[in-house]
């Protein structure tokens, strides 16, 4: 279930970042969208991202190789 979310007026975070910590970086964004790029890293370090499928399959098999893998339950298996 999608939680449900809220999008709140500058003023209201800015208040709430006083007493919020959590709250500060976003109160100094003031409604801009960051953007946000890997081009210094694939230029300087001649770094590559992973496709996403492998990303996936290699997280998997991290979480499970580290024992972080969810209890059995029967409902959540198809």
């Amino acid at each position: 279930m999608p939680r449900p979310s809220y999008r709140a007026p500058i003023e209201q975070v800015r208040e709430a970042a006083k007493t919020e910590p959590a709250l500060r970086e976003a109160a100094g964004l003031q409604g801009r969208i960051p953007v946000i790029s890997n081009k210094k890293a694939r230029s300087i370090l001649g770094w590559e991202p992973r496709d996403v499928s492998e990303m996936i399959v290699a997280t998997a098999d991290s979480q499970i190789r580290l024992g972080l893998t969810l209890p059995e339950n029967d409902s959540l298996q198809s």
